[in-house]
């Protein structure tokens, strides 16, 4: 099972830096991005330099880049229910370290540099307004890697790659991770069926209780509601049995 399970190839560090950028701020790798430009987190700026390539799949949207030999993903934070008819892509606060890419990016480099299976964050930028801000992430993509919706969408899974979910899972819940979206979409599998989790947003450490359980519960919500409205989708309680043995439930 070990064989399945993602972790990042640590050659170089993250090297982090903050500088002013198109009225707002951005926090960088700048082991990958060596000068940030002007119009990064703009898409009619990369569409004229050739960075952008197509639209994610997924609730957020967002969009893949091609920076030199790299594959970036971008992603603007939006609200979802009700206040997103009012304050679409707006939060309240001041302070770059409480935003939430800021946080995010933050999350994603401790994570990276311990080596568990997320993707590598690359630049987080946050621009500030009258007590509200927006921001935006880019992060390394994990290519090639499909969801495990898509994946489901297309066959059944081996019990291997369940159990192997089912531990990636368990190895963040054992380090105090929640994860907040813990759902189909956001639980990648690469080609040689290696296990990743993407989507940290709202995520982070926390104490010991009932959210570790609370996580499964949604993850298994997420994979019955596909189910219930695909008409072919690879998903059983059987399947998720061995999700549960692979994570070592003992609830």
């Amino acid at each position: 099972m070990q064989m399945l399970l993602g972790g990042a190839d640590n050659g170089s560090n993250i090297v982090p830096r903050i500088e002013r950028l198109d009225g707002g701020y951005i926090l960088y790798d700048s082991s990958l991005l060596a000068k940030p430009f002007s119009g990064l987190f703009n898409a009619a700026t990369l569409a004229e330099r050739a960075l952008l390539m197509e639209p994610t799949v997924g609730r957020g949207g967002g969009y893949f880049l091609r920076f030199g030999s790299q594959e970036w993903v971008w992603r603007h934070y939006r609200r979802g229910g009700v206040m997103a008819r009012v304050f679409e892509d707006e939060f309240a606060g001041w302070r770059l370290e409480h935003t939430r890419s800021w946080k995010e990016w933050r999350l994603l480099a401790d994570l990276y540099g311990r080596s568990f299976p997320v993707p590598r964050p690359v630049a987080a930028f946050v621009s500030r307004k009258f007590g509200y801000y927006r921001c935006d992430l880019i992060t390394q993509r994990i290519a090639p890697a499909q969801n495990l919706s898509a994946l489901l969408e297309k066959s059944p899974l081996s019990t291997e790659v369940w159990a192997a979910i089912g531990a990636c899972v368990r190895r963040f819940h054992d380090a105090g991770i929640y994860h907040a979206d813990l759902n189909a979409n956001n639980v990648l599998l690469d080609d040689e069926m290696r296990v990743y989790l993407i989507d940290f947003d709202r995520s982070g450490p926390r104490r010991g209780g009932i959210w570790q359980r609370k996580n499964i519960d949604r993850f298994q919500r997420s994979l019955r509601k596909i189910a219930k409205f695909t008409p072919s989708f690879y998903f059983d309680d059987d399947a998720f049995h061995y999700f549960l043995a692979g994570y070592g439930a003992d609830f």
